[in-house]
């Protein structure tokens, strides 16, 4: 392949790859894309050049510093380094097997060999490099899309005004309450609860999922009906609720999940949904806790659940009431674990749902 030739090459899967690789990152490619992407490649050009486009005028190395010029700037549109990349890597290579394959029914069975020994040696490094960092940023992007919402239960004053259990409902309960204690922590539940919930939300937001937190402090006063209609707003995907369990029996011990049955009237448009992604968390939890399993509790009296329209669970993580149970909740080390289990319960149902 003469001098002309391989500019030619370069030039034209660098100048694709830049012009496609937005519209895919964002999976849609509209006309005004092109017209931005043509846009910026042009005053890009004209600040390394300090001239307008010519004909011949590109040569390899100013085609390179282009293309990785432009990768930073696609980022302020995808917002993800990694995949802007990803997406202009794979349509060079696609763009590079295309032209390869031109090229090669053009040469000699000799020149034909060599040069697939060294395309071999490519894609060897190839696979090392870009494999994993397709499979990084394609949970991130996907994540991306996601609005995960915690809600550590109770705060630290109680409030025993009124409110319905439902729409509608004539029937009422108290708005919320202080929940219960540990018997050998002496730590109140809405204090172990903000604990976990703030690392839930620190290993979520890892993941590239974004986090709605109901609260970020005891010193609040907010409903259980005010906390689902704020995740209603809010647009959340899924509603986790984090709560503790306190009994007389101090040898009771586990955790279990609450959730609403089919017969409930205010729920039906979620039942189904929060019913998978309740024996979703419930199990990972288990897995990575070893705790007991207790199992899934229907309930139709929650006013969290009932004012709710997202997809939604209330996991009990363990029982104060217990010594041992409540002392190990405390440990970061056993926070860890049920955090673990939390998020493997969620990626679990957005993966089947």
């Amino acid at each position: 392949m003469d001098e002309q030739k391989d500019l030619s090459l370069y030039k034209k899967i660098f100048l694709i790859s830049m012009l496609m690789s937005h519209g895919l990152s964002i999976g849609k490619l509209y006309l005004y894309h092109i017209l931005l992407m043509l846009s910026t490649f042009y005053g890009i050009f004209i600040l390394i050049n300090g001239k307008g486009l010519r004909k011949n005028f590109i040569t390899k190395n100013k085609v390179i510093v282009l293309f990785f010029l432009y990768s930073f700037f696609h980022c302020f549109f995808v917002k993800d380094f990694y995949l802007a990349i990803q997406n202009q890597v794979y349509i060079i290579l696609g763009i590079s097997v295309f032209f390869s394959i031109k090229y090669l029914l053009s040469c000699n069975s000799n020149q034909t060999l060599n040069i697939i020994k060294k395309v071999i040696s490519m894609l060897a490094i190839n696979s090392a490099v870009v494999v994993p960092v397709r499979a990084e940023t394609n949970s991130t992007s996907r994540n991306n899309n996601e609005l995960i919402c915690i809600d550590p239960g109770h705060q630290l004053k109680g409030n025993s005004g009124l409110e319905e259990i439902g729409p509608g409902s004539t029937k009422k309960k108290p708005k919320v309450s202080s929940g219960t204690r540990g018997v050998a922590t002496k730590k109140y539940e809405y204090q172990l609860v903000l604990e976990v919930g703030l690392k839930l939300r620190d290993a979520l937001q890892g993941k590239g999922y974004k986090v709605f937190m109901v609260r970020e402090t005891n010193d609040v006063n907010i409903s259980n009906k005010e906390r689902a209609i704020k995740t209603n707003k809010a647009g959340c995907s899924l509603y986790v609720r984090l709560h503790a369990d306190g009994v007389d029996n101090s040898f009771v011990n586990g955790a279990s999940v609450l959730t609403s049955s089919q017969k409930n009237r205010y729920t039906q448009s979620v039942q189904k949904s929060s019913d998978k992604f309740s024996h979703d968390v419930l199990s990972e939890y288990i897995k990575s806790t070893g705790a007991k399993n207790r199992g899934v509790s229907y309930r139709d009296d929650l006013t969290g659940t009932n004012w709710s329209k997202v997809t939604n669970t209330l996991i009990e993580l363990g029982f104060m009431s217990n010594p041992a149970e409540d002392k190990k909740m405390s440990t970061s080390e056993y926070q860890n674990k049920m955090v673990l289990g939390i998020v493997n319960g969620i990626e679990k149902y957005l993966k089947e749902k």
